[in-house]
């Protein structure tokens, strides 16, 4: 299934109750949420595009080859720009117990990878008792023994800090040099070394 993240997602009501891949799109423009919780967990990777999966405990910026894990019940918000194609699995809160309880980046495998594509391929509502079953079992082993990076980038506290950081997040491109970085601020330089190191 082919999911444009400003659509819904339509799915008939009794696949909520279990797992289910689907291909994410993003053709132009931006799309951001503000925070919220799943009953399911949720694993996201991308082939092209720019993301963002931020959490209570940090920020997680989606490289090409990782994928960003969130567990049940855990507060985020994502920030994602066009163009974007990737994919997205929802875990049942069952199986997702037997998975990483924090939120991290997993390394994508290529059996992962391809378990994913073929996954989205199905119909959401596919009867778990054959191929799909299979396929979502073994791509739940590939998450229970994937190395997951719990380290996100730290979100400051210092509210001068936000104002760098949410500029950096909006544009990670931006190579100003901390003299710059400290005038935009209306800091001194060395106050500005002293919060980046605290």
């Amino acid at each position: 299934m082919l999911l444009d993240p400003h659509t819904p997602i339509d799915l008939p009501a009794d696949s909520w109750d279990a797992t289910n891949a689907f291909g994410v799109r993003l053709r132009e423009g931006s799309f951001e949420t503000d925070f919220h919780a799943h009953s399911h967990a949720q694993l996201m990777f991308l082939e092209r595009g720019d993301a963002s999966c931020q959490s209570e405990d940090g920020l997680w910026v989606t490289p090409l080859t990782t994928a960003v894990w969130i567990p049940p019940a855990v507060n985020h918000k994502l920030k994602i720009r066009a163009p974007l194609d990737g994919y997205a699995l929802l875990v049942d809160p069952e199986a997702a117990q037997f998975l990483p309880p924090r939120c991290g980046a997993i390394a994508m495998t290529p059996l992962l990878r391809e378990l994913m594509v073929r996954a989205a391929e199905l119909p959401a509502d596919a009867p778990r008792s054959g191929m799909a079953g299979r396929l979502y079992g073994l791509m739940l082993d590939e998450i229970a023994t994937a190395r997951l990076d719990e380290h996100p980038l730290p979100i400051p506290r210092d509210p001068r800090l936000c104002r760098m950081f949410d500029a950096l997040v909006k544009n990670p491109a931006d190579d100003a040099t901390l003299a710059e970085w400290a005038r935009r601020l209306g800091l001194g330089e060395r106050t500005l070394q002293r919060l980046l190191i605290a």
